[in-house]
């Protein structure tokens, strides 16, 4: 439901707390930065961490690059032809794991289990 001109989507605001959190991390921006530096700068730390503190003043100073994605809209099930959801199902079943795969993790198993010995399981809750 959208929201009706002229009134805000959170008429309340930002929590107070949340507010007052900020304020209180701000206070310390200049110790933290300098510190993420002494990180970086400092030979004798790991340069997996180095690294880190590198990245966080660049996304701090430049912001974080941007990421593309690429993505691939298909069609909704309910306008696919017969013919499109069986192709459809046909490379999803190949890209997948088998169907007695997916059994084996619906029912927590570490082993493959057929379909057929769990539809004929007179035990089994998944029939």
């Amino acid at each position: 439901m959208p929201f009706q001109k002229g009134k805000s989507g959170n008429p309340g605001g930002r929590p107070k707390v949340i507010g007052e959190v900020q304020m209180l991390a701000r206070q310390y921006s200049k110790e933290a930065i300098e510190t993420i530096r002494q990180i970086m700068c400092d030979q004798k730390t790991h340069p997996s961490a180095r690294i880190t503190a590198a990245v966080a003043l660049l996304d701090r100073g430049f912001g974080k690059p941007s990421q593309t994605s690429e993505i691939t809209v298909a069609k909704r099930v309910s306008e696919m032809s017969d013919d499109e959801l069986i192709a459809r199902i046909d490379e999803l079943r190949r890209a997948g794991p088998s169907d007695d795969e997916l059994a084996a993790i619906a029912t927590g198993s570490s082993e493959p289990i057929s379909l057929r010995t769990m539809r004929n399981n007179d035990t089994n809750e998944y029939d």
